[in-house]
Protein backbone atom coordinates (compact mmCIF):
# COMPACT_ATOMS: atom_id res chain seq x y z
CA UNK A 1 0.00 0.00 0.00
CA UNK A 2 1.40 3.22 -0.98
CA UNK A 3 0.44 7.15 0.61
CA UNK A 4 0.85 9.84 -2.24
CA UNK A 5 2.52 13.04 -0.82
CA UNK A 6 2.83 15.94 -3.19
CA UNK A 7 6.89 16.36 -3.89
CA UNK A 8 7.45 13.16 -2.65
CA UNK A 9 8.80 10.02 -4.25
CA UNK A 10 6.28 7.67 -4.81
CA UNK A 11 7.92 4.66 -3.99
CA UNK A 12 5.96 1.86 -5.29
CA UNK A 13 7.23 3.31 -8.88
CA UNK A 14 10.90 2.07 -8.02
CA UNK A 15 12.79 -1.01 -9.56
CA UNK A 16 15.74 -2.50 -7.72
CA UNK A 17 18.51 -4.99 -8.60
CA UNK A 18 18.42 -8.54 -7.49
CA UNK A 19 21.63 -9.47 -5.59
CA UNK A 20 22.32 -12.75 -7.71
CA UNK A 21 22.95 -11.00 -10.75
CA UNK A 22 25.24 -7.68 -9.22
CA UNK A 23 28.65 -7.75 -7.67
CA UNK A 24 28.46 -8.24 -3.95
CA UNK A 25 27.12 -5.03 -2.08
CA UNK A 26 26.21 -3.37 -5.11
CA UNK A 27 22.63 -2.34 -5.44
CA UNK A 28 21.50 0.09 -7.98
CA UNK A 29 18.01 1.48 -8.01
CA UNK A 30 15.77 3.21 -10.76
CA UNK A 31 13.19 6.13 -8.77
CA UNK A 32 10.35 8.11 -10.30
CA UNK A 33 10.22 11.44 -8.59
CA UNK A 34 7.86 13.71 -9.26
CA UNK A 35 10.99 16.40 -8.63
CA UNK A 36 12.30 15.38 -11.45
CA UNK A 37 9.26 14.75 -13.27
CA UNK A 38 10.36 11.16 -14.49
CA UNK A 39 12.81 8.70 -13.00
CA UNK A 40 16.30 9.05 -11.26
CA UNK A 41 19.15 6.18 -10.72
CA UNK A 42 20.96 5.49 -7.79
CA UNK A 43 24.34 3.52 -6.71
CA UNK A 44 24.22 1.93 -3.25
CA UNK A 45 27.43 0.11 -1.62
CA UNK A 46 27.07 -1.37 1.51
CA UNK A 47 30.11 -3.45 2.61
CA UNK A 48 29.18 -7.30 3.59
CA UNK A 49 30.71 -6.25 7.05
CA UNK A 50 28.12 -3.49 7.35
CA UNK A 51 24.90 -5.54 6.33
CA UNK A 52 22.25 -6.24 9.22
CA UNK A 53 24.10 -3.23 11.02
CA UNK A 54 20.96 -0.96 12.88
CA UNK A 55 21.77 3.22 12.40
CA UNK A 56 24.31 2.61 10.08
CA UNK A 57 26.11 5.81 8.90
CA UNK A 58 25.81 7.13 4.90
CA UNK A 59 27.90 9.02 3.02
CA UNK A 60 26.26 10.50 -0.36
CA UNK A 61 28.73 10.98 -2.88
CA UNK A 62 28.45 13.47 -6.05
CA UNK A 63 29.31 12.66 -9.48
CA UNK A 64 30.60 16.00 -11.95
CA UNK A 65 29.88 17.26 -14.90
CA UNK A 66 29.12 14.31 -17.76
CA UNK A 67 28.66 11.64 -15.27
CA UNK A 68 26.06 10.22 -13.56
CA UNK A 69 25.06 7.40 -10.71
CA UNK A 70 27.67 4.58 -11.57
CA UNK A 71 30.54 7.33 -11.77
CA UNK A 72 31.62 7.07 -8.58
CA UNK A 73 31.94 3.06 -8.54
CA UNK A 74 33.25 1.80 -12.05
CA UNK A 75 35.17 5.15 -12.70
CA UNK A 76 36.93 5.92 -9.37
CA UNK A 77 36.17 2.32 -7.21
CA UNK A 78 35.53 4.16 -4.30
CA UNK A 79 33.69 1.12 -2.96
CA UNK A 80 36.92 -0.10 -3.47
CA UNK A 81 38.80 2.42 -1.26
CA UNK A 82 36.23 2.23 1.55
CA UNK A 83 36.91 -1.74 1.90
CA UNK A 84 40.81 -0.72 1.84
CA UNK A 85 40.09 1.55 4.53
CA UNK A 86 37.99 -0.44 6.52
CA UNK A 87 40.05 -3.39 6.80
CA UNK A 88 43.01 -0.97 7.85
CA UNK A 89 41.14 -0.58 10.69
CA UNK A 90 41.14 3.57 9.47
CA UNK A 91 37.32 3.73 8.79
CA UNK A 92 34.11 1.48 10.74
CA UNK A 93 31.66 0.43 8.05
CA UNK A 94 29.22 3.25 5.93
CA UNK A 95 26.80 2.85 3.05
CA UNK A 96 28.10 4.70 0.34
CA UNK A 97 24.68 6.38 -1.54
CA UNK A 98 25.59 7.45 -5.42
CA UNK A 99 22.89 9.11 -7.38
CA UNK A 100 22.58 11.02 -10.58
CA UNK A 101 22.39 14.57 -10.48
CA UNK A 102 18.63 13.94 -12.28
CA UNK A 103 20.75 14.00 -15.58
CA UNK A 104 19.75 17.38 -17.43
CA UNK A 105 22.31 18.57 -20.36
CA UNK A 106 25.74 18.54 -19.17
CA UNK A 107 24.88 19.00 -15.19
CA UNK A 108 22.39 19.81 -13.27
CA UNK A 109 24.31 21.45 -10.70
CA UNK A 110 22.36 19.44 -8.24
CA UNK A 111 20.00 23.27 -8.44
CA UNK A 112 16.49 23.71 -8.54
CA UNK A 113 15.97 24.74 -11.90
CA UNK A 114 12.64 26.06 -13.33
CA UNK A 115 10.74 22.69 -14.73
CA UNK A 116 12.90 20.44 -12.74
CA UNK A 117 14.26 20.15 -8.85
CA UNK A 118 17.54 18.62 -8.70
CA UNK A 119 17.75 19.74 -5.36
CA UNK A 120 15.09 18.36 -3.60
CA UNK A 121 15.37 15.10 -5.76
CA UNK A 122 18.89 14.13 -3.64
CA UNK A 123 17.98 15.46 -0.08
CA UNK A 124 14.25 14.04 0.08
CA UNK A 125 13.87 11.37 -2.71
CA UNK A 126 17.18 9.73 -2.41
CA UNK A 127 17.47 9.60 1.22
CA UNK A 128 13.69 8.76 1.51
CA UNK A 129 14.06 5.52 -0.79
CA UNK A 130 16.92 4.36 0.85
CA UNK A 131 15.65 4.31 4.26
CA UNK A 132 12.63 2.28 2.60
CA UNK A 133 14.80 0.04 0.96
CA UNK A 134 17.61 -0.44 3.30
CA UNK A 135 16.80 -1.19 7.05
CA UNK A 136 20.43 -0.65 8.04
CA UNK A 137 19.26 2.84 7.37
CA UNK A 138 17.51 4.88 10.01
CA UNK A 139 16.60 8.54 11.34
CA UNK A 140 19.23 7.86 13.54
CA UNK A 141 21.86 6.84 10.82
CA UNK A 142 24.77 9.78 10.51
CA UNK A 143 24.85 11.16 7.16
CA UNK A 144 27.72 12.80 5.13
CA UNK A 145 27.72 13.95 1.59
CA UNK A 146 30.95 14.38 -0.13
CA UNK A 147 31.58 15.03 -3.98
CA UNK A 148 33.70 15.88 -7.06
CA UNK A 149 33.64 19.22 -9.10
CA UNK A 150 29.95 19.77 -9.80
CA UNK A 151 30.00 17.47 -7.04
CA UNK A 152 31.84 19.13 -4.70
CA UNK A 153 29.73 22.14 -5.35
CA UNK A 154 26.86 20.21 -4.51
CA UNK A 155 28.07 18.79 -1.24
CA UNK A 156 29.36 22.17 -0.11
CA UNK A 157 25.98 24.03 -0.96
CA UNK A 158 23.57 21.27 0.11
CA UNK A 159 25.59 20.22 2.73
CA UNK A 160 25.44 23.79 4.38
CA UNK A 161 22.14 24.70 3.47
CA UNK A 162 20.55 21.26 4.67
CA UNK A 163 23.21 21.11 7.89
CA UNK A 164 19.94 19.93 9.80
CA UNK A 165 20.58 16.59 7.32
CA UNK A 166 24.26 16.17 7.12
CA UNK A 167 26.66 15.76 9.46
CA UNK A 168 29.82 16.57 7.51
CA UNK A 169 30.53 17.93 4.00
CA UNK A 170 33.42 16.89 2.35
CA UNK A 171 34.57 17.94 -1.40
CA UNK A 172 37.01 17.87 -4.11
CA UNK A 173 38.40 20.03 -7.00
CA UNK A 174 35.23 21.90 -5.91
CA UNK A 175 33.01 24.28 -8.78
CA UNK A 176 32.18 27.30 -6.26
CA UNK A 177 29.95 29.15 -8.37
CA UNK A 178 28.11 29.71 -11.60
CA UNK A 179 30.65 30.97 -12.85
CA UNK A 180 32.81 28.25 -12.92
CA UNK A 181 29.96 25.98 -13.59
CA UNK A 182 28.95 27.30 -16.79
CA UNK A 183 33.04 26.91 -17.99
CA UNK A 184 31.94 23.36 -18.34
CA UNK A 185 28.63 22.53 -19.59
CA UNK A 186 27.21 24.11 -23.33
CA UNK A 187 23.64 25.08 -21.67
CA UNK A 188 22.95 28.54 -20.27
CA UNK A 189 22.58 27.47 -16.90
CA UNK A 190 21.12 31.03 -15.86
CA UNK A 191 18.49 30.32 -18.16
CA UNK A 192 17.21 27.00 -16.54
CA UNK A 193 17.02 28.76 -13.31
CA UNK A 194 15.28 31.35 -11.12
CA UNK A 195 16.52 34.94 -10.54
CA UNK A 196 16.59 33.68 -6.16
CA UNK A 197 18.40 30.26 -7.62
CA UNK A 198 20.88 32.52 -9.31
CA UNK A 199 21.16 34.82 -6.05
CA UNK A 200 21.59 31.61 -3.73
CA UNK A 201 23.45 29.79 -5.82
CA UNK A 202 27.19 30.63 -4.08
CA UNK A 203 28.79 28.51 -1.71
CA UNK A 204 29.49 32.04 0.05
CA UNK A 205 26.48 33.14 0.26
CA UNK A 206 25.15 29.83 1.87
CA UNK A 207 27.63 29.73 4.55
CA UNK A 208 27.13 33.08 5.52
CA UNK A 209 23.67 32.53 5.52
CA UNK A 210 24.11 29.69 7.70
CA UNK A 211 27.31 30.55 9.78
CA UNK A 212 26.08 29.54 12.83
CA UNK A 213 24.74 26.09 12.24
CA UNK A 214 28.55 25.10 9.43
CA UNK A 215 29.14 20.97 10.09
CA UNK A 216 32.38 19.76 9.84
CA UNK A 217 33.97 20.79 6.60
CA UNK A 218 36.75 20.39 4.56
CA UNK A 219 37.50 20.65 0.85
CA UNK A 220 40.92 20.38 -1.42
CA UNK A 221 41.84 20.79 -5.15
CA UNK A 222 44.85 19.66 -6.90
CA UNK A 223 47.53 22.62 -8.00
CA UNK A 224 47.02 22.01 -11.31
CA UNK A 225 43.18 22.10 -11.49
CA UNK A 226 41.79 24.63 -13.24
CA UNK A 227 39.19 25.35 -10.19
CA UNK A 228 42.05 25.88 -7.80
CA UNK A 229 42.03 29.99 -8.11
CA UNK A 230 38.12 29.56 -7.16
CA UNK A 231 39.00 27.03 -4.21
CA UNK A 232 41.71 29.68 -2.74
CA UNK A 233 39.27 32.25 -3.28
CA UNK A 234 36.66 30.35 -1.30
CA UNK A 235 38.84 29.15 1.60
CA UNK A 236 39.73 32.90 1.92
CA UNK A 237 36.53 34.06 2.31
CA UNK A 238 35.51 30.92 4.75
CA UNK A 239 38.59 32.42 6.89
Amino acid sequence: MSTKMPGMLNLPHSSITNALYTPQGVTFLSLKSSHLRGRGEVSIYLPASAQGHSDLSLIMLLHGVYGSHFSWLYQAGAHTVLEKLMAEKQLGPFMLVMPSDGLTGDGSGYLEHENKNHEAWIVEDVLLAIKHHFSEITERSRIFISGLSMGGYGALRLGIKYHQIFSGISAHSSITDLDDFQTFIEEDIRSKISEQTIHESSVVYNALKYRDHLPPLRFDCGVEDQLIESNRSLHALLR
